[in-house]
């Protein structure tokens, strides 16, 4: 699932994917935080994801508004499937 693509309101395309022990797995594709340039973060679950996208935020970058409140959402839903 991707969270933000590239675009006229987004610097980053943050997406999702489970690994193959079923664990949430996020990636910031072309991070300008990396410390490789032009490499992806690889992200490990939905605490270091939003912390990533704050970073973005204090970096400067353009990141939609809708990202942290849909990433802390699909987190609620996922610790609810769990339960």
């Amino acid at each position: 699932m991707s969270y933000s693509r590239f675009g006229e309101g987004s610097d980053i395309y943050l997406y999702c994917y489970d690994d193959t022990l079923g664990q949430r797995r996020f990636e910031c594709v072309g991070c300008c935080l990396s410390k490789y340039s032009g490499h992806s973060a690889l992200l490990r679950g939905f605490d270091e994801a939003i912390l990533h996208v704050r970073e973005h935020i204090a970096a400067g970058d353009k990141v939609e508004n809708d990202v942290i409140p849909l990433l802390e959402q699909t987190r609620k839903e996922d610790e609810n499937n769990q339960l």
